[in-house]
C-alpha cells in the first residue's frame, strides 16, 4: 500500500493549518490596505504657459533646495531643428551606435524669479517634460552649447531678482528610435506637461509648441 490514508488528527492539523492561513492572508491583506490608504499623496496643481508658479518651498529632489520666494514662468516654447542647431554653434553631433538623431530640440523659455531667499535654488534635473509616459528631459550638453553662462544644473539667483533662459530638451535616444514619427508628432501638435516641482505639491505647467 503506497498511500495511507490520513488518521482523523492529520486531518484536524491539516484543517487548523488551512485556517490558520488563511486568518494571516486576511490580516496581510488588511494592514496592506491600511497602509495604502495612510499613503501620502501629493496634491496636484496645473498652471498655464505666461502663469507665473510660486514654488514657495516645494521642490524636485531635495528639500534643501529651500525654493521658498522662488517662483518660475514658461513664456514660450517652439522646435528648432537638432542638426541646424548644433551646426550653427559650429557643435560636434554625437551619434550613440544604431540610435537615430534627434529631430527637434525644444527649446523652452522660462523667466526665474527670486523675491528674498539667499540660499535656496531651483535643480533643473527634474525639469522633465511630459506627454502621458513620454518624458523628454533637459539636454545639458546642448544647455552648455548656447549659453555661455551654464555654470551648473542648479539654478540660483540673487535676492529680489529674475533671470530669462532658454531651457533645450531633446527627447531621450530609445524614445527616438521606438517610433521617432509619433513622438514628433507629440512634440509637434500635443500639450506636455513641465514639471517644476514633485514634492510636497506636484506642479506642472502645460506647455504647447508655437507653429
Amino acid at each position: 500500500m503506497l498511500f495511507r490514508p490520513m488518521t482523523r488528527n492529520k486531518r484536524l492539523a491539516a484543517f487548523i493549518s488551512c485556517v490558520i492561513a488563511i486568518l494571516l492572508l486576511i490580516v496581510w491583506a488588511v494592514k496592506c490596505y491600511g497602509v495604502n490608504a495612510k499613503a501620502f499623496r501629493s496634491e496636484v496643481e496645473i498652471y498655464q504657459t505666461g502663469e507665473f508658479v510660486p514654488l514657495d518651498g516645494d521642490f524636485i529632489t531635495t528639500s534643501e533646495e529651500n525654493t521658498a520666494g522662488y517662483s518660475i514662468r514658461v513664456n514660450k516654447a517652439y522646435l528648432v531643428d537638432y542638426t541646424e542647431l548644433m551646426n550653427s554653434y559650429e557643435a560636434e553631433i554625437t551619434k550613440y551606435g544604431l540610435f537615430p538623431i534627434h529631430t527637434y530640440c525644444l527649446m523652452v523659455e522660462v523667466t526665474v524669479k527670486n523675491e528674498g531667499n539667499e540660499s535656496g535654488y531651483i535643480d533643473c534635473l527634474g525639469l522633465n517634460a511630459y506627454n502621458g509616459a513620454l518624458k523628454v528631459p533637459v539636454d545639458y550638453e546642448v544647455w552648455r552649447i548656447i549659453d555661455e553662462n551654464f555654470k551648473s544644473t542648479q539654478l540660483r539667483l540673487r535676492p529680489d531678482s529674475e533671470a530669462t533662459i532658454i531651457l533645450p530638451y531633446t527627447a531621450q535616444l530609445l524614445d527616438e528610435a521606438m517610433n521617432k514619427k509619433e513622438l514628433n508628432r507629440r512634440l509637434e501638435d500635443e500639450t506636455l506637461l513641465l514639471c517644476v516641482s514633485e514634492f510636497p505639491t506636484i506642479k506642472l505647467i502645460e506647455v504647447k509648441t508655437e507653429k
